[in-house]
């Protein structure tokens, strides 16, 4: 038996006994585990497989980004179909959200190491010539217009950069995907535990 004057009747003065009765509802995250988050980190981690493809190979790497970006997109609408509609924003919401930046980027940092790798700096144009003493630079010799030496292009330095970038990235996505995954369970799990507690003392009550 509860007050109701205090709990209900604000505007009513005097005492009326009433019987209050509170609902504890809770969502089992196992089937979330199974059916949303690890499918969502293997996708994650598949997008991440077009840092070591090589940088020519365009339509493998081109596949994959797209592959993971439709099937984040196709999980998150899934996910979405199963819950309640509600304004505030869920974990899982989160949670989908920063999985389809992630391939996204990934598929970005592909558009950019593309561009990059495609520029030829004039730098690399130099003269060299053969002989028995070996290969050496024409320049201050014979000069480029010798008939003994010929010219011929080094390595891009576009395509340096777009390695570079490629190896960079190998590193940063899972540091940077493993640094959200800490503080993601970190925070939910502080959250389940706060109102697992204050569901069983309310009932105890």
């Amino acid at each position: 038996m509860n007050d109701c004057f205090t709990h209900l009747f604000t505007n009513n003065p005097g005492f009326f006994p009433c019987i209050t009765i509170l609902f504890n509802l809770q969502r089992e995250i196992g089937y979330f585990l199974i059916q949303v988050y690890v499918p969502s980190i293997l996708v994650v981690i598949l997008s991440w497989v077009s840092f070591w493809i090589n940088i020519e190979a365009s339509p493998a790497r081109v596949s994959i980004g797209l592959l993971t970006v439709l099937t984040t997109t196709t999980m998150s609408a899934g996910a979405r179909a199963a819950l309640p509609r509600v304004s505030y924003i869920k974990a899982l919401d989160v949670w989908m959200i920063v999985c389809l930046v992630f391939v996204f980027t990934s598929l970005l940092e592909y558009a950019v190491v593309n561009v990059i790798s495609r520029r030829v700096s004039g730098r690399g144009k130099r003269c060299f010539s053969s002989g028995s003493s070996g290969v050496f630079d024409c320049k201050g010799r014979h000069g480029c217009g010798s008939r003994n030496c010929r010219r011929y292009s080094g390595t891009p330095d576009g395509k340096t950069q777009a390695v570079n970038i490629d190896k960079f990235s190998r590193q940063v996505f899972p540091v940077s995907f493993l640094i959200f995954n800490i503080i993601y369970w970190v925070i939910y799990s502080s959250n389940y535990r706060r109102a697992t507690s204050s569901s069983s003392s309310s009932s105890s009550s």
